[in-house]
């Protein structure tokens, strides 16, 4: 079985290039997490350094062209740093923080559009 999983992770990982979406739910987000929490599972450092890849790439890819939508977009990016960092007990250093809160000011997040009524 644990063969199989390594496939898969193999097939997974060059699954991914520079057009993959970061999205949470069809995203290298949502692959980051896989990671980090396969990482805690095996007890694998291997695992985390991917997941910490991915996320640096995650940060990296944001822009103000980002969608804000949490399947696709910087809400999912949130939410899955909310998860790494508070429910899975992943404790990403206050560096990865800082880079995504600073990334999300620079994408100027906040975007002002008129109600539509």
């Amino acid at each position: 079985m644990k063969a199989y999983i390594e496939e898969l992770n193999k097939i997974l990982l060059r699954s991914i290039d520079k057009s993959y979406p970061v999205g949470l739910a069809q995203g290298q987000m949502g692959i980051s997490i896989y990671f980090y929490h396969l990482s805690r599972i095996e007890d694998n450092e291997n695992y985390k350094a991917i997941a910490d890849q991915l996320l640096d790439e995650i940060l990296g890819k944001l822009s103000l062209d980002s969608p804000i939508s949490v399947e696709n977009g910087l809400a999912g990016i949130a939410l899955g740093i909310t998860h790494l960092t508070q429910l899975s007990g992943v404790s990403p250093e206050s560096w990865v923080r800082f880079s995504f809160f600073y990334s999300l000011n620079r994408c100027n997040f906040i975007r002002k559009k008129p109600l539509s009524g």
